[in-house]
């Protein structure tokens, strides 16, 4: 049997984290990871318990 995962809020603002810095820096000339990073944190809502 195939175990089941869920996904919780933490791991949802990971993945928004992660996915839109990838998209912020795939224009860049110069990959910048950090202000990709940064960026992303903005955009990407915190789970009210990380607050």
């Amino acid at each position: 049997m195939i175990g089941v995962s869920v996904a919780d809020e933490d791991d949802d603002y990971i993945d928004c984290v992660l996915n839109t810095a990838a998209k912020i820096m795939k224009p860049q000339v110069a990959k910048d990871a950090a202000k990709a990073l940064d960026e992303a944190r903005k955009k990407c809502r915190l789970p009210p318990r990380l607050t």
